[in-house]
C-alpha cells in the first residue's frame, strides 16, 4: 500500500495535521451598487453567494469531549454571569441573611 510508504508525502502531511474540518474549495461572488448610486431598498446594496461544493467533517474521541467540555465550561461562565450582578459583597460569614436572600432568588 503506498500510503503506508514513509516517502509518500500525502501519508506525511496526514500525519501532521489533526483536522475537525477537512481542507475544501469554495468560490464567492460578490456584487454591489456603484458608489453613488440611488439607494433602492428594495435590493441588498451588497449581494454574496458562495458556494461549497464539499465539506467533509470528521471528529475523534478525544476532539470531541475537548469540544463538550468547553461548551459546558461556556454554559457555566454565561449562567454565573447573569447570577452575579446581585451578588452579595461581603462573605457568607459576615453577611449571611444576604446571602440566604440570593441563595434562594437564584436557586434552581
Amino acid at each position: 500500500d503506498s500510503s503506508k510508504a514513509p516517502n509518500n508525502p500525502e501519508a506525511a502531511d496526514k500525519k501532521k495535521h489533526e483536522f475537525i474540518l477537512f481542507p475544501f474549495t469554495a468560490s464567492v461572488c460578490i456584487a454591489y451598487d456603484k458608489p453613488g448610486a440611488l439607494p433602492d431598498v428594495s435590493r441588498p446594496r451588497i449581494n454574496v453567494v458562495a458556494s461549497v461544493p464539499e465539506l467533509a467533517v470528521q471528529l475523534q474521541r478525544e476532539q470531541y469531549l475537548c469540544a463538550a467540555t468547553l461548551v459546558d465550561f461556556w454554559s457555566d461562565q454565561m449562567r454565573r454571569r447573569v447570577v452575579r450582578p446581585d451578588r452579595p459583597l461581603e462573605s457568607p460569614l459576615l453577611a449571611p441573611a444576604e446571602w440566604w436572600v440570593y441563595v434562594l432568588k437564584h436557586a434552581r
